[in-house]
């Protein structure tokens, strides 16, 4: 049976976006597999700012990028412990939906990078 190596985080920019009004990244969050497969876990995460692309570096696009991904937030009457508990659990269940078993432990000792994409990268490059 296949564990996780690791998590990885790609940060893609939107190009559907107007460049002139800001930043805009998508980010997709994979599990990366100890047998080489990678396992989708989110697709629906991302940002955009007023920032330009000019003023924006690589460092704070990674943070951000892992930032967005999660955990999220207490909501309503929850602690930060109930949402961080709440998130690795949710992680498992999708991991699981996809046949790969593992518990919140490990996803949530597990390494997490970041990849930015060459679509983030031309775009810190030249602007």
């Amino acid at each position: 049976m296949a564990t996780i190596s690791r998590l990885v985080s790609v940060a893609e920019a939107n190009e559907k976006h107007h460049p002139s009004a800001g930043l805009s990244v998508s980010v997709s969050l994979f599990a990366e597999l100890d047998d080489g497969r990678s396992v989708l876990v989110l697709d629906d995460r991302g940002w955009s700012s007023s920032q330009p692309w000019a003023d924006a570096t690589s460092a704070e696009m990674q943070q951000t990028a892992r930032d967005v991904v999660g955990p999220d937030e207490p909501y309503g009457d929850g602690t930060m412990e109930e949402a961080i508990a709440a998130y690795w659990e949710y992680l498992r269940k999708i991991l699981a939906a996809q046949g790969v078993e593992t518990n919140a432990g490990v996803l949530r000792s597990a390494p997490h990078d970041v990849v930015l994409s060459e679509s983030v990268l031309t775009r810190l490059r030249l602007d």
